[in-house]
Order: structure tokens, then C-alpha cells, then sequence
């Protein structure tokens, strides 16, 4: 996978290779440079760059956080749930078979 830098967008090399952005031969110059910049960044000049990577952190970058406690509490509370309503609907078919 291929990161823009300008953009920070992720790129597979077959969808890089379909587009006819990039070749094979030149796979080996961008695995060489620790930085690469995506066919739509990389005639940019640096103030166009700047402002690329401004508006991609605005609108285009976005945080993700998860709290395992409330997911896990949620969790528990769906399956006691369940569990109730199988256990109220099991304990009448129960008693039914046994008297």
C-alpha cells in the first residue's frame, strides 16, 4: 500500500497500475523514496501542497475511539436480554412436558 504524503491517502498498486498511473518499472523508485506524493499531488507546488494537506485534514481525516467498558456493558445487557426472553419462553414448554 502506497501513502500519499500530501493527502495521506492509501493506494494499492493494482488500482495504481490499472489507472495507468504508475508502471512497474517505476515501483522499484517509489518503494526507494520514503516519501511519495499521488498522481493528483505530485505537480503541486509547495504552497498548493500545504493547503492540500490542510483541506485533507479538515474534511477528509477522521478520529475513531472506542471505550471497551460501555461496548462490553452494552454487551452484557443485550445477552441477559436474550437470555430472559429464551428462559421465559423455554420454562412454560418445560413445566408443559413434565406435568
Amino acid at each position: 500500500m502506497y501513502i500519499c504524503d500530501v493527502r495521506n491517502r492509501t493506494y494499492h498498486w493494482q488500482y495504481l497500475l490499472k489507472t495507468s498511473c504508475c508502471n512497474a518499472t517505476e515501483r522499484e523508485a517509489i518503494d526507494a523514496n520514503d516519501s511519495w506524493a499521488c498522481p493528483a499531488c505530485i505537480n503541486l507546488n509547495q504552497n498548493e501542497k500545504k493547503n492540500r494537506i490542510l483541506d485533507s485534514q479538515k474534511r477528509e481525516i477522521v478520529e475513531i475511539s472506542w471505550n471497551a467498558f460501555t461496548y462490553c456493558k452494552r454487551l452484557l445487557i443485550r445477552q441477559s436480554a436474550v437470555a430472559y426472553t429464551i428462559m421465559s419462553n423455554l420454562l412454560p414448554l418445560a413445566l408443559h412436558q413434565n406435568s
